[in-house]
């Protein structure tokens, strides 16, 4: 299966082929995996990510 991530300009995910323009939330989670790929990333990450927020200690 074909993946491409254009992450200048809008950001636009193709899979074989076909466009799919992202909106809202997924757009934050999608730049933080895309640009980390092959990483492991963080809950902690994600969340200031997509809400601005740490999340607490005990989590």
């Amino acid at each position: 299966m074909g993946l491409e991530v254009r992450l200048l300009g809008p950001l636009e995910v193709t899979i074989e082929g076909k466009t799919i323009r992202l909106t809202g939330r997924l757009q934050p989670l999608l730049l933080v995996l895309a640009v980390s790929a092959g990483r492991v990333v963080s809950l902690d990450r994600i969340a200031e990510a997509m809400w601005g927020i740490s999340l607490p200690e005990t989590w």
